[in-house]
C-alpha cells in the first residue's frame, strides 16, 4: 500500500484522511490470470507452463521457481523498506525533538539578555 504523507506548516508529515487515493489490487476471477491479462495471452502462459522440452521434463516448474525467487526477493525488499522507513520516522522525530529543546534553549537566554538590557 502507498502512503502519501502531506504537511501542514511546520507539523510533521502525516497520513491524510480521508486518503487522497487507494489503490485496488486486481481481481482475479480464476488462476489462470486471465483478468490482468487477457484470454489470449493467459492461455499462451499456460502453454508455456505446461509444455513438455523434447526429453518430456516440464517447462513450467523453472519458470514457476523463477516466479517465486521473484515475488520471495519483493517481499523481502518490502520489509526492508517498511523498516527502513520506520526508522527515518523515529529519526525525524528525535531530530525535531532536539531542534525544539534548542530552540527552547535559546529563547530563554534570549528572554534573559532582553531582562538584562531592560533593567540597564
Amino acid at each position: 500500500e502507498t502512503l502519501w504523507h502531506a504537511r501542514d506548516g511546520g507539523s510533521l508529515a502525516s497520513r491524510p484522511e480521508p486518503p487522497l487515493f487507494s489503490a485496488s489490487p486486481p481481481k482475479l476471477g480464476d488462476p489462470s490470470g486471465k483478468d490482468l491479462v487477457g484470454n489470449e495471452t493467459a492461455l499462451k502462459i499456460l502453454k508455456i507452463l505446461t509444455a513438455k522440452t523434447h526429453d518430456g521434463k516440464s517447462t513450467g516448474t523453472p519458470l514457476l521457481d523463477l516466479c517465486h525467487a521473484c515475488w520471495m526477493m519483493t517481499a523481502l525488499k518490502e520489509e526492508e523498506f517498511a523498516k527502513a522507513q520506520e526508522s527515518l520516522e523515529k529519526k525525524i522525530i528525535a531530530d525535531r525533538e532536539a531542534m525544539e529543546a534548542d530552540l527552547g534553549a535559546r529563547a530563554s537566554v534570549a528572554g534573559g539578555a532582553l531582562a538584562a538590557v531592560e533593567q540597564a
